[in-house]
């Protein structure tokens, strides 16, 4: 059932889908009416057939002790000559009449009894036959009618009927085809509308991103005297880029080494993150650093620390308890956090090696 439902929500797979059920629900109505049909055509031929029966009966009871040439001649009165529905008269051995005069003298080798009623039987027309009576000379005779079945059918308008259901029936299957196809239609233009939305909607976003980032910048420029003359401040605290090159710059002094620098990066998905997200994660990795390690935002979402007196290996250990914690807080179901780890040898200059590492690039 869900892999129907996700077939009508495929814009891609929704039409041909609507294609395919019609298809089977037209199948499946055309079984189901046809049967309908032939089993309402098998009961009023068989209705039919029992109102013959009794007609043929009477007449049989109105030709009994008559003469063969009344008989005749009663059944040409009563029963005008027709090619859809006729009269016969046999006794045990030969027809006596058959329809007309012309048609019993024509009769030829389904003259005898045997042979006639056996071509009657072939025909699968509707034919009944009285029961025994006897002429004025006592001989035994049998009266029946044979009706054209399409004829019974037309008489009573059976199969105009069928055709006019037929007709109402594939209009309605036509009508209520059309509005699905209609509707699927519209749903698919409202689809490559969302889609259109989705994509100018990105683009805004993204727009509004850089602009976020070129008023950042602009603010950071404004500050840059006053954040550089503010040398000390609380470590756990987050540094401007601008403080932390000045921090860079005097921080070849060996008794700082080891340094490591700690890359904090927000993996951005396919929606925008505000700041006050970002600013969680990085809240989150400074509560987690020593007194001699300090950090700053290089850009939107990305961050630095400096690990001072910390070698890769004690470096490596921190990232790992960094990312353990964060995975099991509530805070990773909706943010996802990548660090990285670049050291700083003995004897290199560590401005020269942030800017290498290519972190801070635009």
């Amino acid at each position: 059932m869900k892999k129907m439902i996700s077939l009508f929500a495929d814009k891609e797979k929704r039409m041909p889908a609507v294609l395919i059920l019609c298809f089977l629900v037209i199948a499946a109505g055309a079984v189901f009416i046809g049967n309908e049909l032939v089993q309402n055509e098998v009961y009023y031929v068989r209705e039919y057939e029992n109102r013959q029966q009794e007609e043929t009966e009477l007449l049989g009871a109105a030709l009994e002790g008559r003469s063969r040439e009344e008989m005749i001649g009663f059944i040409r009165q009563k029963f005008p000559v027709s090619g859809s529905r006729w009269v016969f008269l046999y006794d045990e051995e030969n027809v006596v009449f058959a329809q007309n005069d012309t048609t019993t003298r024509n009769l030829n080798s389904l003259s005898e009894t045997e042979s006639f009623l056996a071509y009657l039987e072939d025909q699968e027309e509707i034919l009944t036959i009285s029961g025994a009576f006897f002429s004025d000379e006592g001989e035994s005779l049998w009266v029946g009618i044979i009706t054209d079945r399409d004829h019974a059918l037309s008489a009573a308008k059976v199969t105009k009927h069928e055709i006019y259901i037929i007709l109402s029936v594939s209009l309605l299957v036509l009508i209520l085809a059309g509005g699905l196809i209609f509707v699927t239609g519209l749903l698919n233009a409202r689809d490559r509308s969302l889609a259109k939305v989705n994509v100018e909607l990105t683009k805004r976003n993204e727009q509004f991103t850089e602009y976020e980032e070129e008023v950042r910048q602009e603010e950071a420029v404004m500050n840059a005297q006053i954040q550089q003359e503010s040398h000390v401040r609380n470590v756990l605290g987050c540094y401007d880029m601008d403080v932390v090159r000045v921090l860079l710059q005097k921080s070849s002094d060996t008794a700082l080494f080891p340094i490591t620098f700690l890359f904090a990066r927000v993996v951005m998905e396919e929606r925008y993150y505000g700041r006050d997200e970002i600013f969680s994660m990085m809240n989150f990795i400074k509560e987690r650093l020593k007194s001699t390690q300090i950090m700053a935002e290089v850009g939107k979402g990305r961050f630095v620390a400096i690990l001072y007196k910390t070698g890769l290996q004690e470096a490596e250990r921190q990232k790992k308890e960094i990312l353990d914690e964060w995975e099991a807080s509530s805070k990773s179901r909706n943010l996802k956090m990548e660090l990285k780890l670049y050291p700083v040898l003995e004897g290199e200059d560590p401005l020269k090696v942030f800017e290498k590492s290519g972190f801070d690039d635009n």
